[in-house]
């Protein structure tokens, strides 16, 4: 209600309150006495104001409050701005940071790569497995770059693996895990790099863009910890040129590979042979073949996961 006109209203409503005890007392006032009347007259007074004072209360302090609250959301939410935009700042400037630190670029990241001799620190480091069930759950990509199943020199690498596939999680997010097996003549100069959005450039005012990262062993004044180390420049670019590049090359072996391992014990022979014939491309260019391939299998479950794993190489038209 518009403040004017209501200052109309209330004026209009005290004339004709005073007006009927006016009439109200020239009737009674053979009954009662002066005082009485008075007396009367001023708790009805009394009793009008609190009415008009809740009434004031209750129609303008929401609006201020709402007012108050949206000053102060928005101010939030430049503090806020302003905060992230002074986080993201640091952490390009920092060398080495703490887990805690790397969460935050992990939440912003939606593909990451690992290359890892071990696959040991997501078994080891149950907070660490929480927040990769977190990150696949959330729609996040990992792609595992592994060493060759028969490097000399990395044994646990089958039995992690193994382990890894047993997660709770892992049945429900598979579709969004890729396990690459490198070269056998691979040199792994670091136990484990982490690179988060390996597709995109470089950028040094914010951590949308790529980061790299190794373990490293540091030691402060009052405890050892672990850091991580980062990767940039050329030597990140030329990793993941060099990774890309196998993932053109040798990446829908491996997904071939993949389902013939994960669903051998439903696989025909003809199906078995389609699959094998993948395993010498690039990507899939007999788009018929495919589909007949993927309504071939009666579990539907399985058609879908499979189709899943195998979309990505169908040839783009």
């Amino acid at each position: 209600m518009d403040k004017g006109y209501r200052n109309h209203v209330v004026s209009i409503i005290v004339f004709a309150i005073l007006a009927l005890v006016m009439l109200a007392y020239k009737s009674i006032q053979q009954t009662i006495s002066f005082g009485t009347a008075a007396a009367i007259i001023v708790i009805g007074s009394l009793v009008y104001i609190a009415l008009l004072t809740i009434y004031n209360f209750y129609h303008t302090k929401p609006n201020e409050i709402k007012n108050d609250y949206l000053e102060i959301k928005n101010d939030y939410r430049e503090l806020h701005k302003r905060i992230s935009m002074t986080v993201d700042t640091l952490i390009r400037k920092q060398q080495f940071i703490e887990q805690q630190t790397l969460n935050l670029i992990e939440e912003q990241a939606q593909n990451i790569w690992v290359i890892t001799t071990k696959l040991e620190n997501e078994i080891k480091d149950e907070g660490l497995r929480r927040a990769v069930e977190k990150n696949l759950r959330s729609g996040k990509e990992y792609t595992y770059f592994l060493p060759h199943p028969r490097h000399p020199y990395f044994r646990d690498i089958e039995n992690n693996m193994d382990i890894y596939k047993t997660f709770d999680f892992y049945d429900a997010v598979q579709t969004n895990i890729r396990f690459i097996r490198l070269p056998i003549e691979t040199q792994f100069l670091l136990e484990e790099v982490v690179i988060y959005n390996p597709e995109k450039p470089e950028s040094k005012d914010d951590i949308s863009g790529i980061n790299g990262f190794t373990y490293y062993e540091g030691k402060d004044d009052k405890s050892e910890r672990t850091l991580h180390m980062k990767i940039e420049g050329y030597l990140l670019m030329f990793l993941c040129r060099q990774l890309r590049d196998y993932l053109r090359d040798k990446g829908l072996m491996f997904a071939a590979e993949r389902v013939i391992t994960e669903s051998k014990d439903e696989l025909t022979d003809g199906q078995r042979l389609y699959l094998a014939g993948l395993m010498n491309k690039r990507t899939i260019g007999d788009d018929a073949e495919y589909d007949q391939f993927i309504k071939s299998f009666s579990n539907q479950t399985s058609s879908v996961l499979i189709d899943r794993i195998l979309e990505e190489y169908k040839e783009k038209k």
